[in-house]
Parts: C-alpha cells; structure tokens; sequence
C-alpha cells in the first residue's frame, strides 16, 4: 500500500513539475516578446509610461518561480503596450478634413509600402502611417482616411499586399476614386532603412514623381518619411 501511495504521489508531483514547466516556459516567451514591443514602440516614437518598472515587477515575479502570475501580468503588458501603439498611430494618422480646400485641389491615396526582409508587415505599416500622415500634414492633398481605404478595398476583393506597379496603382486608385496613389516598398540593408515611393497619376496611369531616402536609426525613420514628403511637396 506504501509503494501504491508513494507511486501515485510521484505521478501527482510530476503532473504539477509539467504544469509549472508549462506556465515558466510561456511566461518567458511572454517576457521576451513584451521586450521586443517595448523596444520597437520606442524605436518609432512612442512612450511606454512606467514600462521599465512593471516589466521589473514582471520578471521578479519570474525570478520568484511565479511563473503563473508573470505570464499573466505579461499579457496584461502585451495588451497595454499595442493599445499604445494603436492610440500613437491614431493620432499620426489625424482625421483628413475632406472639406478644407487643399493647394492642389487633387486627392491621394497612399497604399500600404511592401516590407522588403526582415521588415515585417507590421513594421511596414508603421512606415505607411508615418508618411500618410506627413503627406497629410502638407496641407496640399485631401489624403483618404486609411480606415476608409481599407473598406472600400476590402468591399471590392482588392488586395493590397504587393501592390508595387503602375497598374495595379491605377486599379486601385480608381476603386479609391482618386487623382494620385503613393506605392512603394520599405527594407532594411544591415543598418540601414531604406524606403522607396512612388507616386502614380491614375488617369494617366504614369508615374509623376519617384524618390528613396534612407536612415541609419529607428529613431530616425519618421523623419525619413517627412523628407519623401517634402520632395513631392515640391514637386506640385
């Protein structure tokens, strides 16, 4: 009866070293992945308040074989940290106000930049947004709202991803009802960012202006952006 006891004792204490195994190995998973957002949001701009301390508090937690807890506070981070993210883009992006009379008096669609590896897509779309919003703080085109693009573009079957030539611009453009659409691709060459746009006249289904810039800092990228900005600024 002894052994019996001692056998199924030794099953039970297995069963719980397995769940904790289980709990320790997805919380680390967790810690290294809120990690990298934090480095990344940081990378483009965007502050995490009070990240260094809860992420302490997280891997004290860890330290002390929480492992249940951390993983659970770790999520908790994950979740904080992308609505972060998603409020700073919110604010990039800013509302066009359709109704201002704009210098050129022409409107623009600026189409989601092919990430080129090892920029992700989310990566890529953080780029997107950071020029959509300094095309849109040029004052001289009413910029379609990203939101409504991706509807209208969802509603016809279009797709986006990988829409990098003249006439796919143009179809997409004409679903977007649109004089200009900006298209272009985003990668990165050891340090080095490089973003290439173009921009394409729909009617004429030409491209009217080409540019690329580069920077050799994450902390750098939303400033690249402004400079492809200002050159088709001056271009019109």
């Amino acid at each position: 009866q002894r052994q019996d006891y001692k056998s199924a004792q030794d099953k039970v204490n297995i069963f719980w070293e397995t769940i904790k195994a289980g709990y320790k190995a997805a919380a680390g998973k967790d810690i290294n992945e809120v990690e990298d957002m934090i480095s990344k949001a940081v990378g483009h701009g965007i502050t995490i308040p009070d990240s260094d301390k809860m992420l302490a508090e997280i891997k004290k937690l860890f330290a002390d074989g929480n492992y249940k807890l951390a993983k659970i506070k770790a999520d908790e981070m994950k979740r904080f940290v992308s609505e972060r993210k998603k409020k700073k883009l919110q604010e990039i992006e800013g509302i066009t106000d359709k109704e201002s009379v704009k210098k050129t008096g022409k409107n623009m669609a600026v189409s989601n930049f092919e990430p080129r590896p090892p920029l992700s897509a989310s990566e890529s779309a953080f780029i997107t947004d950071f020029f959509r919003s300094a095309i849109i703080e040029l004052g001289i085109f009413s910029v379609v709202d990203r939101n409504n693009m991706d509807k209208i573009l969802a509603e016809q079957g279009f797709q986006q991803t990988g829409c990098t030539t003249e006439n796919c611009a143009v179809q997409m453009g004409k679903l977007l009802n649109v004089h200009y659409i900006a298209i272009g691709s985003c990668g990165k060459l050891l340090s080095r960012f490089i973003l290439t746009v173009n921009v394409v006249d729909v009617e004429s289904g030409t491209i009217i202006f080409s540019a690329n810039e580069d920077c050799y800092a994450e902390q750098e990228i939303e400033k690249m952006t402004i400079r492809i900005a200002e050159k088709i600024k001056n271009r019109f």
